[in-house]
């Protein structure tokens, strides 16, 4: 025997009672992490050109490199590889 239409929307609605907090919550912890994600933004967007020197260096010498994020930069040399998270450390 198949549920009623009736008893069908009161299942939704009381779902929908019993998941609406829980979304509220997981919407409250995505506004949270997008701030958190926008702050980091900014922060890697002003260390990541601190190390445009470094990388010049490197084209120059034909080394390849790649940077990674956050910001650190990865310098590989045949089967070698290193990670720099500053321009004085590389």
């Amino acid at each position: 025997m198949e549920p009623s239409l009736g008893a069908i929307i009161m299942a939704i609605q009381d779902l929908k009672t019993t998941l609406e907090p829980k979304l509220d919550a997981v919407m409250v912890d995505v506004s949270l992490l997008r701030a958190d994600f926008q702050k980091m933004s900014e922060k890697v967007k002003r260390k990541r050109p601190s190390f445009d020197e470094v990388k010049k260096s490197l084209c120059a010498k034909n080394i390849k490199y790649m940077m990674i994020f956050p910001a650190p930069l990865r310098v590989m040399s045949e089967n070698r590889s290193w990670f720099f998270n500053t321009p004085a450390e590389a």
